[in-house]
């Protein structure tokens, strides 16, 4: 059951209408995934100040408070009696904290603990008056390079959630769920960049990255090794030259922009 509380005057806010709505969709959908039937979901509009405050609380699972403080970080999981059967708390939230803050607010996570619900809050600045305004800013338009990006990893979520992200910033994306599917869509897509999960399904991360240096529409690409396995992994990618660059899960989307924005490909 969706609550709708609190409806104030109409406050306007600077910004880009679709990107506001994934914002509130991702915290919609994530209260649904996480509250079970006979559940509450609250939506409650309010203003402080200069500022819309929008909160979405939910009757749910609730969040581990070991999990809080990294609940927005990409490819987040909790433990494991949540996590698998649902899919990670954490998928499309990081989404949800860059949008947010690129339109100049915040957005925060509480709750008491397991079973006992959650709640987000979004932190939106006003315009100074009553009147819309047209943005002529486009979130997307930001001074960096665009790319074509594939993404080799099997688990739907963090592809989705992670091209979401990066499409903010004008970058073309294509997937795959496996290596030999990475493999064939390179030779049609033609990426200059591409992040590798190392555990696959058919073949493992460092023989896909060593199929795509032998490809002449790849031998030049950046590729990023995804691994959630720790420094061992990293000891053995140091002896790979194949990769250019490894990423350990939860990703720090800051790192990759900055090695994206430094990148110049051959090609343009």
């Amino acid at each position: 059951m969706l609550i709708v509380s609190n409806i104030i005057t109409p406050q306007w806010i600077e910004g880009d209408r679709v990107r506001l709505a994934q914002v509130l969709s991702n915290l919609l959908n994530n209260a649904t995934k996480y509250t079970g039937e006979g559940g509450k979901i609250m939506l409650n509009v309010t203003r402080e100040g200069s500022t819309a405050v929008i909160e979405i609380r939910d009757t749910g699972i609730g969040i581990p408070a070991a999990t809080l403080p990294h609940i927005f970080d990409l490819f987040i999981q909790a433990d494991d009696s949540l996590a698998h059967s649902q899919g990670g708390l954490g998928i499309g939230l990081t989404l949800v904290r860059r949008l947010t803050e690129m339109h100049g607010g915040t957005v925060s996570a509480a709750s008491p603990g397991i079973g006992k619900g959650s709640s987000f809050v979004v932190k939106l600045p006003t315009l100074p008056d009553s009147s819309p305004q047209e943005s002529t800013t486009s979130i997307s338009a930001l001074p960096m390079p665009k790319f074509r990006i594939l993404i080799v990893d099997d688990y739907a979520d963090v592809t989705e959630s992670l091209t979401m992200l990066l499409e903010i910033y004008g970058h073309e994306l294509k997937s795959a769920d496996c290596g030999v599917k990475a493999i064939e869509c390179a030779q049609v897509f033609s990426p200059q960049v591409v992040l590798i999960d190392i555990g696959l399904p058919d073949m493992n991360g460092y023989e896909v990255a060593k199929r795509l240096r032998q490809l002449p529409v790849t031998q030049d690409a950046l590729l990023f090794a995804l691994s959630g396995y720790g420094m061992a992994v990293g000891r053995e990618l140091s002896q790979s030259s194949e990769f250019n660059h490894y990423l350990l899960k939860p990703l720090e989307l800051e790192k990759l922009l900055t090695i994206l924005n430094a990148f110049q490909h051959p090609s343009g």
